[in-house]
């Protein structure tokens, strides 16, 4: 059965997914997402 996962939830799935509380939403770093789901950053976002 497949799940839809709140942002805390895939984080606890993904040991170098670290996210933080802001309020009262967890935020997460872009390019540390991309760099976990799909392994590498898109070049227009990688730093010059």
């Amino acid at each position: 059965m497949r799940r839809i996962l709140t942002i805390k939830e895939a984080a606890k799935l993904i040991d170098q997914l670290p996210c933080f509380m802001a309020g009262k939403k967890y935020l997460i770093d872009e390019q540390t997402l991309y760099k976990a789901v799909f392994g590498e950053v898109p070049a227009e976002d990688k730093p010059a």
